[in-house]
């Protein structure tokens, strides 16, 4: 099956939860490696937020007061975070700000980079 035809069955299939064992910080950009990622965190018994999934009236190409009040309120109902690290998170405006929060809300951000070949590595950000 096509990636985006998936992503649109997942967003529509998407159960409204009210609390999530994980939030995913991500790039948009990245949403084909993000859908993989989610779903193997749900086979491990884990349930994961996902902006453009579970509230996709979010306009994630505007900075606003609602949007970052809905992203507060998920991220509040949330055990941890987790920043999926690429270089397309640099171009985001929300990516940052949202490892900012949890990381002082409780410290449980945690970060996992995204590679294309396992041989590549993870050399950080320079």
């Amino acid at each position: 099956m096509a990636a985006d035809t998936i992503l649109n069955e997942e967003a529509v299939a998407s159960v409204k939860v009210t609390a999530f064992d994980i939030f995913l910080s991500h790039s948009y950009l990245d949403k084909k490696f993000i859908l993989g990622t989610k779903r193997f965190i749900e086979s491990k018994g884990h349930s994961v937020y996902v902006d453009w999934i579970d509230d996709q009236q979010l306009d994630r190409s505007k900075v606003t007061p609602e949007t970052a009040k809905t992203l507060r309120k998920r991220m509040n109902k949330c055990s941890c975070l987790i920043y999926a690290y690429s270089p397309n998170v640099t171009q985001s405006r929300w990516c940052p700000w949202e490892l900012g929060y949890f990381d002082g809300k409780n410290g449980n951000a945690f970060v996992m980079p995204l590679v294309d070949e396992e041989a590549e590595g993870f050399k950080g950000a320079l």
